[in-house]
């Protein structure tokens, strides 16, 4: 997601967010708390535990939901 997000909008914008900011960041491209407060938590929670727990199936969905909701890309438009 990060590597998208780089490629779609300035670095500044997103290669820097860490933490509920970076979750923060995601959830507004799908208009919900899908990540903030749903399954996509797992991305700021699972590095700093032993044996992480979660719905691989449900993460994958969200994932690939957000990717589908991203805007076109502006003709001409840099970053």
């Amino acid at each position: 997601l990060r590597r998208i997000c780089v490629s779609r909008w300035p670095r500044e914008d997103s290669a820097a967010l860490v933490g509920n900011a970076w979750l923060d960041f995601l959830d507004r491209n799908l208009e919900s708390e899908s990540f903030s407060q749903g399954v996509g938590k797992v991305l700021i929670e699972a590095p700093y535990q032993p044996d992480p727990k979660f719905d691989v199936d449900a993460l994958l969905a969200l994932c690939v939901e957000w990717i589908g909701a991203l805007p076109e890309p502006v003709e001409g438009e840099t970053k």
